[in-house]
């Protein structure tokens, strides 16, 4: 073999590698978009509208080219014009994917990640947790800061090109819906007659954690809340009073069904299982008998605007009206045309659901458009005197921050503590104008309206050092009266029997009130902290 053949057999060998190189370092670094999107683990699926769409498909892939290509390019331009930095130019490739791969995997399994992260917190404390960390991470950046460990590094890459067709597969099998097009079908709601009725209206209104502690017995300085001082002025409040757990996932069931639950388990569209305190099995969700069951049976119409839950899917046959929402995702924030979804792709690469370098996210423009739509639709059903309850889950006070309270604007706000504070001003301006329109519906004084949270502000810890369990409860009857306390502690979980207990016109006052949750309402801690 002559020696020209081998040096051509040697730079065709070595474009070769260059390429697979190349292809799976931008394999790695679609790892979140292709696991979100296309993997979904089964939990995904439950709080999800649907499989993806052929354009989504499309565009992803186009991305992948486009990433992929980009970089062939740069390499070649450093063969071209400086001979000498080709492999600099691939070992900033290879770093830019590395990093963006890993913050991938952790925005992927950012539920299972907060979970250990608590979990140490409460164990040993937050110095000592950040402490640990470190110590964990310090041998895998020493290892990867040297020569050897970048060497195999480069040859993961070299290996993961080799999942180019799997991924290929995957995509097109999760396109054709995976056999569960049909689970993502919504039941449709359907409008009783209305019945002459005595008793007055239920407005259910359930802020997304909302912290007692800090929105109104220990309220920072600068944070002003009049409608919920207001409101508040006006009822039975219980300053006292303790959430059915610490996330929505928990504590939206248990109020819909009146009973405690110690923990979910989540498989599928439709596929929720709960485990009740003081039992060892999991049992559906959607063949419980839930608030809105029983008020259908007493012939009385109910809204429902949701969060997360997926309430169509579940139980849309037994509501008169319902708006759902999918939990706001990098994933969910990608519409448009194929080429505004290819440009969305490359953009998720280089921003987390909190931050971005292109100013708001993709994830808190997309709570922002759900806030439009959820405020729209929670004013319609407060407001239409058809429906005799409406069961409202507002996604606020929590995170994405989507409010600046500084210019009463909806947009990019703080991401730390006082982005939370500024959604808590915005929770007052739903309030707000809630009232303003039931006032101008002629139903503020013939309805009675609940305010509470399905649990704390779990990062309080960050605003003071103090993390509180408490969330607020207040029940406003018509007429307004003289703010009333209720001081004893007691487990929020009694929504459901407070709820029917006033449809049935057996609580039909602010004494009342206080009289039933003496009797019936009783303590419990949390069941997950």
């Amino acid at each position: 073999m002559s020696e020209s053949t081998l040096s051509t057999l040697l730079g065709a060998e070595a474009t070769f590698r260059i390429i697979l190189t190349i292809v799976g370092a931008t394999i790695f670094a679609f790892v979140r978009p292709t696991i979100h999107l296309f993997l979904r683990p089964k939990r995904h699926l439950y709080y999800t509208k649907g499989p993806p769409s052929t354009s989504q498909g499309v565009a992803y892939f186009v991305a992948l080219l486009v990433a992929g290509s980009t970089a062939t390019a740069a390499v070649i331009a450093a063969y071209i014009y400086f001979p000498s930095k080709e492999q600099l130019v691939l070992d900033v490739i290879l770093s830019l994917s590395a990093a963006i791969g890993l913050v991938g995997l952790v925005c992927v399994f950012s539920f299972q990640v907060k979970q250990v992260w608590w979990s140490l917190r409460r164990n040993i404390g937050r110095v000592r947790s950040l402490a640990l960390v470190a110590i964990c991470l310090a041998p895998v950046l020493f290892a990867f800061s040297t020569a050897t460990a970048w060497s195999l590094l480069q040859r993961f890459f070299l290996c993961a090109s080799g999942l180019l067709p799997i991924v290929i597969c995957l995509v097109i099998w999760q396109l054709g819906g995976r056999g569960t097009e049909g689970q993502f079908a919504e039941k449709p709601a359907s409008m009783l007659s209305p019945a002459r009725r005595s008793s007055p209206r239920v407005v259910l209104l359930i802020f997304d954690e909302l912290d007692e502690r800090v929105a109104f017995d220990e309220r920072p300085s600068g944070l002003e809340l009049p409608c919920m001082d207001q409101f508040l002025s006006e009822s039975v409040v219980c300053p006292a009073a303790y959430p059915p757990a610490n996330c929505t996932e928990i504590s939206i069931p248990a109020f819909m069904i009146g009973r405690l639950i110690d923990e979910t388990d989540v498989a599928g569209p439709i596929s929720i299982g709960l485990r009740f305190s003081g039992t060892s099995k999991y049992e559906p969700f959607s063949e419980q008998m839930t608030i809105f069951h029983r008020l259908r049976e007493r012939t009385l119409n109910c809204g429902v605007v949701m969060s997360y839950h997926p309430v169509g899917r579940l139980f849309g046959d037994v509501v008169s009206d319902y708006l759902w929402l999918e939990g706001p995702t990098q994933e969910s924030s990608i519409e448009g045309s194929i080429l505004e979804m290819t440009g969305f792709f490359l953009r998720s690469l280089l921003e987390t659901p909190k931050y971005s370098l292109f100013g708001s996210t993709l994830t808190a423009n997309l709570a922002i458009t759900h806030f439009v739509k959820s405020s729209a639709a929670a004013i319609r059903m407060a407001s239409d005197p058809r429906l005799d309850v409406a069961f409202l889950h507002w996604t606020i006070p929590h995170a994405p921050y989507i409010y600046d309270r500084k210019r009463t604007r909806l947009g990019r706000t703080s991401m730390g503590p006082d982005g939370y504070l500024d959604n808590l001003a915005l929770a007052d301006v739903a309030l707000s104008r809630i009232r303003s329109e039931m006032v101008s519906a002629g139903l503020w004084e013939k309805s009675v309206v609940i305010m509470t949270s399905d649990h704390w502000w779990r990062y309080a810890a960050g605003l003071d050092g103090k993390m509180d369990q408490r969330v607020p409860f207040a029940v406003r009857f018509p007429g307004g009266s003289q703010r009333t306390t209720y001081a004893e502690p007691f487990n929020t979980v009694a929504l459901h029997d407070l709820t029917l207990a006033i449809v049935d016109g057996c609580v039909s006052s602010s004494s009342d009130v206080v009289a039933w949750l003496a009797d019936n309402a009783t303590y419990a801690a949390p069941t997950k902290l």
